[in-house]
């Protein structure tokens, strides 16, 4: 009878203890599931957060590069502005180098017109003083040459060439000038043909 007693307490306590066992093993079995969720779940955090890492890597160098650009741009912009001042500045150089030539040109045109005219007044002055010194054509070249002479010397003293020029034909040619040259002319002409031979 001990024995079975002690038999029916093994079995109870064995029974037990296996059941102990598959609820250890149980418990087991689900702290190891919630283990590996709990990897899987850590390992996918781990990758999403190096896939934002790399985006977040990705826009930073996107925007050193549009800030390089940027720099760039903005030096393009400066060195433009630049020229364009510096063509600005060639501009009015150029507009004031050409009225400053258009100046000179219409004071060139105004002394052309003066010489054409200086030419001419000349030439009928000439006209003039040959004529009225026809009488004294052997001496009329030595006359003439004196005359102009005369009229070179006064402009070189400080007088206008031009206005010499006509003052001292009229003096020659209208008054006592013309008389005092015919005279000379004359006196001379004398003196030639009393020369002997």
């Amino acid at each position: 009878v001990q024995e079975r007693v002690l038999a029916e307490e093994k079995a109870k306590r064995v029974a037990a203890l296996e059941t102990e066992l598959r609820a250890t093993r149980a418990l087991i079995d689900e702290s190891a599931l919630r283990f590996d969720d709990g990897l899987n779940n850590l390992l996918a955090t781990k990758v999403n957060a190096r896939g934002e890492l790399a985006a977040l890597e990705a826009r930073a160098a996107a925007l050193a590069t549009n800030l390089v650009c940027a720099e760039a741009a903005s030096d393009r912009a400066a060195e433009a502005a630049g020229w364009h001042r510096d063509f600005a500045s060639a501009g009015e150089a150029k507009a004031a180098v050409a009225a400053e030539l258009g100046e000179k040109a219409a004071a060139l045109d105004v002394l052309d017109a003066e010489l054409v005219e200086l030419a001419a007044e000349e030439r009928a002055l000439a006209a003039g003083f040959k004529k009225e010194f026809a009488d004294a054509e052997p001496h009329y070249s030595r006359l003439l040459q004196l005359f102009r002479h005369r009229a070179a010397a006064a402009a070189h003293d400080g007088g206008d060439a031009s206005a010499m020029l006509r003052m001292g034909s009229r003096a020659l040619l209208g008054g006592a000038g013309a008389r005092s040259l015919r005279h000379q002319a004359s006196i001379a002409q004398s003196a030639v043909s009393a020369a002997p031979t």
